[in-house]
């Protein structure tokens, strides 16, 4: 992958506080994109994953959601 290959995109991370989510959530910012990871209980996990994205020069946010609402 190279670092800019997702300049100037969105992508929206469903479940990217940890294990899959989590890595396809970094892997996309270290490609330069902006994630939004949804959370529906795991406040906490969401908010290390985004705070280490932010911190290593990429930008994330985090969402809360429940499919089920």
């Amino acid at each position: 992958m190279k670092k800019k290959e997702f300049l100037n995109q969105r992508a929206l991370i469903i479940g990217g506080s940890r294990g899959l989510g989590e890595m396809t959530a970094k892997l996309l910012s270290i490609g330069g994109a902006n994630v939004t990871i949804t959370y529906n209980k795991g406040i906490k996990d969401c908010s290390l994953v985004v705070d280490e994205i932010n911190s290593s020069g990429g930008t994330a946010e985090p969402l809360k959601l429940n499919i089920l609402e």
